[in-house]
């Protein structure tokens, strides 16, 4: 018996609707190239990667008791390019910056399909 094919799944369904319905958006990563005991201490790098992605919103019962507030939103973003999202890191789509909250990827198996992102204004 042979394994699901999740590749497959991320490359013939997930990557083409996010690409046919999605937006172009830009995650940044600011870090210092100072030494580990001072990391403030050297040059801030800035780091922009070019990602595509579906906006949505959370359900009624995701917001219920939870950490999320009312203007947040939620990104389904695509693992095309293998995008390094942290906490650190912001989100800019359609010229709104978007501070991320929560780094969620979709991972049913070996594969990561997608990563859904928790994001604040």
């Amino acid at each position: 018996m042979t394994g699901f094919n999740y590749t497959a799944l991320r490359d013939n369904t997930a990557q083409p609707l996010i690409d046919r319905f999605g937006k172009d958006g830009t995650i940044t990563a600011t870090t210092s190239d100072g030494p580990a005991w001072n990391p403030g201490g050297g040059t801030v790098v800035t780091t922009e990667t070019a990602v595509r992605l579906v906006q949505t919103e959370f359900k009624a019962e995701d917001r219920a008791g939870t950490l999320v507030q009312d203007d947040d939103l939620l990104f389904i973003v695509s693992t095309q390019g293998n995008p390094d999202i942290g906490l650190a890191n912001t989100l800019t789509v359609d010229g709104q910056v978007y501070q991320i909250v929560r780094v969620m990827p979709l991972a049913p198996g070996p594969v990561t399909m997608l990563i859904r992102l928790h994001v604040r204004a």
